[in-house]
């Protein structure tokens, strides 16, 4: 009964989340050239690494989202700048999708 509820109010709350927007089409082309041109100066040729820790999908796996989401929205105590102010939240949020699903090109 109590993991009945349990997962009723997951489901609940996940229902009543505001879903991040979705860049269009042209949004995300931009972005992505974005983390190939930018991320990769600091990151490595295919995000292997290089001054900057690897950035590929294999290497994240243990990296939670919203902690990569604040990271590129906020930098770091590093060369890591800070892009809030320059991306929008959903720009960030697209990006972190990127970085953590897709293999680099």
């Amino acid at each position: 009964m109590l993991r009945r509820l349990s997962l009723s109010l997951l489901i609940a709350l996940l229902a009543a989340a505001p879903a991040a927007a979705t860049p269009k089409p042209e949004r995300q082309a931009y972005l992505r050239d974005l983390v190939k041109n930018e991320c990769t100066r600091c990151h490595g040729y295919k995000r292997i690494g290089q001054n900057g820790p690897p950035l590929r999908p294999e290497d994240l796996e243990y990296i939670d989202k919203d902690y990569l989401v604040r990271t590129i929205m906020n930098g770091r105590n590093t060369q890591m700048p800070a892009w809030k102010g320059m991306l929008s939240l959903d720009d960030v949020e697209y990006i972190a999708y990127v970085i953590l699903l897709e293999p680099a090109p």
